[in-house]
């Protein structure tokens, strides 16, 4: 695995701008305010503030702006400016040997769920679901149990994750259960079966979240990921937020019997109550890293250094 130095108050953080465009750039203004009073510099990349067909730039410029992040010296972490969509269009026009060679924290949750997953099948990369700039640190109910789980982990304080979550099948499994953490947005990440990006499921643990989707189709996806066969060596799965995931009407399954319902064959811990997703307060996980569940206490830890 690659692993990025970790991050100091004093060092700069890149903004990079892969996914949408803001209509309101005063809101990059402000997450930039929101990151030095927490003691950061910050670079933003060069066309960030711009609109081009409702992304920052056209696919060749975001792909170059990412990668020059990971090579300027002048920036220590690099974390995206929003989420939307567009991440997926600069898959195959990145230099992956940059990210190998040049190993930096990279930051961001939703539509970054593409470009997290490819980094960690494609160059090892660990990286981290959590905050960003306009998304999280420009709003006024940004929370402080935000930047304590953000950067209490990239900067190598925390080791344990979480201590609390809900057990929705036990399965039949020891009480600890330990593997590498893939995931992200669950439609999001769809997107990335049957491309060269997508990740080996091998004695991985699966993380979701997602907003704003009906319940079916969040059936739909787990549904496919069970035909594909995948899940067979898959050591557990975590599911955070599902925020406005409703049913279309009442007498549709509610969101978690369903994931009981759709998943319990496997034999797998399957756990939830995660504040991690498009959530106040928004816990940050690491993509890619070796993690431990622990069924008895009920916490989530790190098994690995995420940051060197």
């Amino acid at each position: 695995m690659t692993i990025g130095k970790k991050l100091e108050k004093g060092q700069t953080i890149g903004i990079i701008g892969v996914s949408s465009s803001v209509s309101d750039l005063s809101t990059i203004d402000k997450g930039v305010q929101s990151l030095i009073s927490l003691g950061y510099k910050v670079k933003l990349a060069p066309s960030i503030k711009n609109n081009h067909y409702n992304f920052p730039s056209d696919r060749e410029t975001r792909a170059k702006e990412l990668e020059n992040a990971f090579l300027d010296p002048s920036i220590d972490a690099i974390m995206a400016m929003r989420g939307g969509f567009g991440a997926i269009h600069i898959l195959d026009k990145i230099d992956y040997t940059i990210f190998q060679k040049n190993p930096k924290i990279f930051i961001g949750y939703s539509d970054l769920t593409t470009l997290q997953n490819a980094l960690y099948k494609k160059a090892g990369l660990i990286s981290f679901q959590g905050p960003m700039l306009t998304s999280n640190f420009a709003k006024d109910n940004h929370s402080s149990f935000c930047n304590d789980s953000l950067f209490g982990m990239i900067s190598g304080e925390h080791k344990k994750i979480i201590d609390s979550f809900d057990i929705l099948v036990r399965g039949n499994s020891p009480s600890i259960v330990e593997g590498t953490m893939i995931g992200g947005n669950l439609i999001t990440f769809m997107t990335l079966m049957g491309t060269p990006y997508e990740p080996d499921f091998e004695d991985k643990i699966l993380f979701f979240e997602d907003i704003g989707e009906q319940t079916y189709s969040i059936d739909r996806a787990l549904s496919q990921l069970l035909l594909s066969d995948k899940l067979k060596t898959v050591k557990a799965f975590i599911f955070g937020d599902f925020s406005d995931c409703t049913r279309q009407n009442d007498t549709e399954q509610e969101l978690y019997p369903l994931i009981r319902d759709r998943l319990e064959s496997l034999n797998i811990p399957i756990i939830s109550g995660i504040p991690a997703g498009h959530c106040i307060p928004m816990l940050t996980l690491p993509i890619g890293a070796k993690i431990k569940i622990d069924l008895d206490n009920t916490s989530l830890s790190l098994t690995q250094e995420v940051v060197q």
